[in-house]
Order: C-alpha cells, then structure tokens, then sequence
C-alpha cells in the first residue's frame, strides 16, 4: 500500500493521506491473499492516525463494489466524474477511458 499526499488540490493541506496504489500479489497462495487488501487499508490507516492525520481516502471506480475498503472501515463520500489529464496549460494525450470513480473516506483519532 502506497500512501501520500491527496491528488485533488481540494483536499491537500487539510489532514489527510491517500492510498493512492495498492498490490496483492497474484501468486500468493489463497489463504494468505484472502482478506489481504482490506488488512493493508487497515495498516496504512493506522500509520496515518499514528503520524497525526485526521483521515485517509482512496479511490475505486463506480463499477466496483469497494469490498475491501468497505471492510477496512473506509464509507463512500463522494462521486467523482472521469476526466483526463489534458489542461489548455499543460497538453497531454487522453488516450485512456474516463471513468467515473468514488471516494472513500476513513475519519481517524
């Protein structure tokens, strides 16, 4: 699990951490990936309370269920529209899809 700084400018200075990647391996065997992303979200939320924030976020997209974020203590709080990275100032390709995304919030101390 990755943690750092929020991506949306928004959000940045007020506290919070993100989770902003998270990797369970494929080739672990079943009964030690079972439960394995929602016990990272844990950990990294714990980190993130011991340093001094006030809460952790992530993403998913909309079509997922979040299950992992849900189990780890995280709650929906809010829908963010697809967008790409090209701005007017600073060109970029927009070769991948938009997708709608949510995000999920886990208060702390």
């Amino acid at each position: 699990a990755v943690t750092g700084n929020p991506v949306a400018r928004a959000l940045m200075g007020r506290g919070i951490a993100e989770v902003t990647r998270l990797c369970v391996r494929r080739d672990l065997p079943r009964a030690l990936a079972w439960n394995a992303a929602s016990m990272l979200l844990g950990a990294a939320a714990r980190e993130a309370e011991r340093r001094g924030f006030a809460g952790l976020i992530s993403y998913c997209l909309a079509a997922e269920a979040g299950t992992a974020l849900r189990a780890a203590g995280f709650v929906p709080d809010a829908r963010v529209r697809g967008r790409g990275w090209h701005r007017p100032g600073r060109p970029r390709g927009d070769a991948n899809a938009w997708a709608d995304k949510v995000r999920w919030a886990r208060a702390l101390r």
